[in-house]
């Protein structure tokens, strides 16, 4: 429930922890294989090479999803806002209890 309240009112944070995760998980797997590309110019982990990509893809992926579902739930509090702006302010109470007791001169 936590999980799904953060995504929904904080999507940049959210999205931003699993790309930098995603990230340091594609950085750790992907720094050996280049620095054995780098020492024989071969790729002898080729699937390790490709999950490493695919990490920092889905990293780049998720970063952009959490600026583009920022940009969303502001636009969504805004409106949330100006429609609480819309309505009219409550009657105070002093003032409601003035009225009501003041004497009505509608029949004189």
């Amino acid at each position: 429930m936590i999980i799904n309240l953060v995504k929904q009112e904080r999507p940049l944070m959210f999205f931003s922890i699993i790309s930098g995760i995603t990230l340091l998980c594609g950085i750790g797997l992907g720094i050996p294989v280049v620095l054995d590309f780098f020492r024989t110019g071969l790729v002898p982990r080729l699937p390790t090479a490709v999950l490493a990509s695919g990490l920092v893809t889905l990293s780049a992926f998720s970063m952009g999803c959490g600026l583009i579902l920022d940009s969303v739930a502001l636009g969504r509090r805004e409106a949330k806002r100006l429609a609480y702006l819309a309505l009219p302010a409550p009657l105070r109470l002093e003032s409601a209890q003035h009225a009501s007791s003041a004497p009505s001169t509608a029949g004189h």
